[in-house]
């Protein structure tokens, strides 16, 4: 992380400690969620529509988040974040409805929001100019530890004790990402004085916008991995994985994820995080039309592997361009249009992959899937331009 010989300073030690936990507990969830609301009586729409809600709680919450960020300290909304989102997984074996599962994903969304984009903020004033790929890597390489293993950890948890016990694992384990916040007294001290609209414009420049379009397009990969790919991987013939399989699939993802995280990030600094950008896109997307043609645990491990890798390319060239182009003094505006942009993605991803899998079954959704993230990747090879680095 920090350069050779040099200790992590004290405020990044506990970041990362945080992040560990934050992402142990949600990969722990990962595999069952889903499941579990299937298993509620809900269909694949009403679970698209649980989608649907729970990008509302980010729409409106994470460009507030970013606003707040440049004027508040970032530990009280790291504190809401941990607290609020302890209590829904928490509450979550309690739910059977529609209802009570859209309060919860809208308060996980409106809650997570604040922790989010605080921690986005935090990760950008901590990792210096120089060699931000690599940095970065090796940042995000020790926070995916925390979600390489939960997976199959929530998987099996679920096989031999029923889907209650990883909620209430994931809740206590949030406690401790509030043990390490508490702690913490970084605040880079950026201004709290209100913003012009000079600085908004520079918010939606065009480096910035183009930017927000490929990641909202991007987005549609991540709605679908979380609430309906465990459903597919189920009850597909080609597949039919158990939560045990599923959660050792989204094991090999993401320990893939976390190696190219580690070795990939000084590549960045060589190439180039647009070039990466596009052939991660692309590929991504050619693999979901793999994943559809294909079946059995042996290439779906595989192509999990191959995922993995161009997860952890494709995420961080986005966040490193981020970082490059991103104007200096609206840190906090700026994570949270990036956010936005999920989120707009979000509100259009999920209906179309309900209603699409509803009506066509799983192969058509995810050739669908495989087609918006080829464009995706055309978008950004016309929309990106590459910055001088440092």
């Amino acid at each position: 992380m920090a350069d050779r010989g040099r200790p992590l300073p004290r405020s990044m030690m506990l970041l990362l400690i945080a992040q560990l936990a934050v992402n142990f507990r949600a990969g722990m969830v990962s595999p069952i969620l889903a499941l579990f609301r299937r298993q509620q009586g809900l269909s694949i729409g009403e679970i698209g529509l649980l989608g649907i809600v729970g990008t509302l709680g980010w729409f409106i919450f994470e460009p507030l988040s970013g606003f707040v960020a440049d004027r508040v300290p970032k530990r009280g909304m790291m504190v809401v974040g941990v607290l609020g989102s302890t209590a829904v997984y928490a509450l979550y074996p309690y739910a059977s409805t529609m209802t009570g599962f859209a309060l919860l994903a809208f308060a996980m969304a409106s809650t997570m929001a604040a922790y989010n984009v605080a921690t986005r903020y935090l990760t950008i004033a901590l990792i210096p100019a120089e060699s931000r790929g690599r940095t970065y890597g090796r940042y995000l390489s020790v926070i995916s530890l925390g979600s390489m293993i939960s997976p199959l950890a929530g998987g099996y948890a679920t096989s031999l004790y029923g889907y209650t016990l990883p909620f209430y694992l994931a809740a206590v384990i949030g406690l401790v990402a509030l043990v390490a916040v508490l702690p913490m007294k970084v605040d880079d001290g950026q201004s709290r004085r209100s913003r012009g609209s000079l600085d908004i414009r520079a918010a939606l420049g065009r480096p910035m916008t183009s930017i927000y379009a490929v990641r909202a397009t991007f987005t549609m990969n991540n709605f679908f991995r979380e609430n309906f790919l465990p459903i597919y991987l189920h009850e597909s013939q080609s597949y039919a994985a158990s939560e045990t399989v599923i959660g050792a699939y989204l094991t090999v993802f993401r320990l893939t994820t976390t190696a190219g995280q580690a070795f990939l990030g000084n590549l960045f600094d060589v190439v180039g995080s647009k070039r990466l950008m596009v052939v991660s896109l692309l590929c991504l997307g050619l693999s979901y039309a793999g994943l559809g043609a294909l079946g059995g645990t042996g290439w779906l491990y595989l192509l999990g592997a191959v995922q993995g890798v161009l997860m952890a390319v494709a995420d961080m060239s986005m966040m490193v361009h981020l970082m490059t182009v991103i104007p200096s003094g609206l840190t906090g505006v700026v994570t949270g249009l990036y956010g936005e942009s999920e989120n707009l993605g979000g509100l259009v991803s999920n209906p179309i992959i309900g209603f699409t899998y509803d009506g066509f079954g799983g192969v058509v959704t995810l050739s669908v899937l495989a087609i918006v993230l080829v464009s995706s990747s055309l978008l950004a090879s016309v929309l990106i331009k590459d910055e001088k680095k440092g």
